[in-house]
């Protein structure tokens, strides 16, 4: 579910899971601060070092991204941008948070198919496996 969180101050943070997300800042300023904390994204507008917004795990999960952060003078920086910033490779799906590959899910699907039965998921295709957290969390673990 696509999200808008409207950010006017104060000291907050998000959790997110899923979707297309927006944090729109209400605050004058032309920019934003970034920094991380662990696996964590905190942001504050210039000149409002005092409010902050954290963005839980938006290192570690591509389902917590929020990914456009809007300043009040409709100058928007994305989740990409960040990433960027930082050094780090954005994950264009669910599939690359796991690193894995459609052939090693192509095996995953193949390996579970042989377990289910008449009222199991339907495997046949990597797009039926490849975003489903349980089926990612069983290959992790």
């Amino acid at each position: 579910e696509d999200n808008k969180y409207i950010f006017s101050g104060g000291q907050k943070t998000v959790i997110d899971s899923g979707g297309n997300d927006t944090i729109k800042f209400t605050q004058d300023g032309n920019g934003l601060n970034f920094s991380t904390n662990g696996t964590d994204l905190t942001l504050n507008v210039y000149n409002h070092e005092n409010d902050t917004i954290t963005v839980k795990n938006f290192f570690t999960n591509p389902s917590n991204i929020i990914e456009n952060f809007e300043l009040k003078n409709g100058y928007t920086i994305t989740s990409e941008q960040i990433y960027q910033s930082f050094g780090k490779e954005y994950p264009s799906n669910n599939l690359e948070a796991f690193g894995l590959s459609n052939a090693t899910i192509n095996k995953i699907v193949e390996n579970l198919n042989s377990y289910s039965d008449d009222l199991g998921a339907n495997l046949n295709y990597v797009s039926n496996a490849k975003n489903n957290f349980d089926i990612m969390q069983i290959y992790s673990n």
